[in-house]
């Protein structure tokens, strides 16, 4: 009996320090292992293409460097408070058909809606960049 009430108490504290190390941790093999990222679905880029073409009125809009990747949470701004996620976001520049000049731009995309954007037409002046930039997506 005895025996089994320190198993017992093992493998609660066991279960505490799982739940201990936050969101995104398993534990395996008596260890705890960190869950990777998940990525940005497929759907995520051409979605965020669309919308921009579409907020900045040119269908023949071309884009460059563009990178997706899904987060755990993100914010809006300073005084918003965190959006769960998995939310995809995805940067990368544009430029109007027939255009040579390179705008950034943002997106940010849960379960396919998109819940902000920001670029030449959007946003604060050089919010698309810095967003971008935060979410390590600019290189």
């Amino acid at each position: 009996m005895r025996a089994l009430i320190v198993g017992l108490a093992v493998a609660g504290m066991a279960g505490s320090a799982a739940s201990a190390q936050g969101p995104g941790t398993t534990v395996w093999g008596g260890g705890v292992e960190t869950s990777r990222a998940p990525t940005a679905p497929a759907s995520a880029r051409p979605r965020a293409e669309a919308e921009i073409r579409k907020e900045i009125g040119d269908e023949g809009a071309t884009f460059r460097s563009v990178k997706a990747s899904a987060v755990a949470s993100i914010r809006h701004g300073g005084l918003g408070g965190p959006i769960d996620g998995p939310v995809s976001v995805v940067c990368g520049q544009y430029a109007k058909q027939g255009q040579s000049d390179y705008s950034w731009f943002f997106v940010a995309i849960k379960r396919g809606e998109i819940l902000w954007t920001a670029s030449a037409v959007t946003g604060q002046p050089g919010e698309a960049y810095a967003s971008c930039e935060g979410a390590g997506l600019t290189n």
